[in-house]
């Protein structure tokens, strides 16, 4: 469970909670405001539940731990969705979506840069410091490609139908140029170690699911898609 593939029963369990949520509040709630807080209030239980088998058998157990971590994100998600018209509706929308996007951003550098999330305790502070991460590296990375800003329209639109295929290819080929000792982040060594890490990661990830796609079978096995006819 705590290998790469961590993230697909995390997200399949949040996905059941949301949907069993979304299913009684459309039944409970007869107007939109009431909608919304019957959807959040069942997806609350479910996270009292998760949390009661935490506690019970453990937080590792069926990665329990992490969907608590993000469900409350998934659901933020879900809020601002429901919300966003009305968001989008004020005349001083845009100046103020780049002014929070500017923030989080700086905000998101400066704790990264700073804390080591990913060797931290699980204290209470130390888990309140990853939630605030997420929320600021969330709003800053889908911010900045919301209007497609810098022309990548057509590469977003292949990632987002291929989702499934990069998370389950991409963990092969992670960290494949190393460097010893491992350098920090912010050096020239450790930034230019990562650009290439990144790039060898996504050029191969991109090349396997492409002769995948080829073999109808294989398609089928590996990522549960059948090969497009025009392929």
């Amino acid at each position: 469970m705590y290998s790469g593939y961590w993230f697909l029963i995390t997200i399949w369990t949040i996905a059941m909670i949301f949907g069993v949520a979304d299913y009684l509040s459309n039944k409970a709630g007869s107007s939109r405001i009431k909608n919304i807080l019957y959807h959040l209030a069942f997806s609350g239980a479910g996270m009292v539940v998760l949390g009661g088998i935490g506690y019970l058998l453990g937080l590792s157990f069926f990665c329990i731990k992490l969907k608590l971590y993000y469900l409350p994100i998934y659901l933020l998600g879900y809020l601002y969705g429901q919300l966003q018209d009305s968001f989008t509706a004020k005349s001083n929308f845009v100046l103020v979506k780049n002014i929070l996007i500017t923030i989080c951003l700086g905000a998101l550098l400066a704790l990264i840069t700073r804390i080591h999330f990913f060797g931290g305790s699980d204290s209470g502070t130390f888990i309140l410091l990853r939630f605030v991460a997420s929320i600021l590296g969330c709003c800053a990375v889908i911010g900045l490609f919301t209007d497609d800003c810098i022309g990548v329209g057509n590469a977003l639109r292949w990632v987002r139908v291929h989702s499934l295929e990069i998370y389950l290819t991409h963990y092969l080929f992670l960290n494949l140029i190393k460097i010893e000792p491992i350098p920090m982040l912010q050096t020239l060594s450790g930034l230019t170690m990562l650009i290439v890490n990144y790039v060898v990661t996504l050029t191969l990830t991109i090349i396997i699911i492409k002769l995948m796609q080829k073999n109808n079978v294989l398609n089928y096995i590996l990522y549960g898609k059948r090969t497009p006819a025009n392929s």
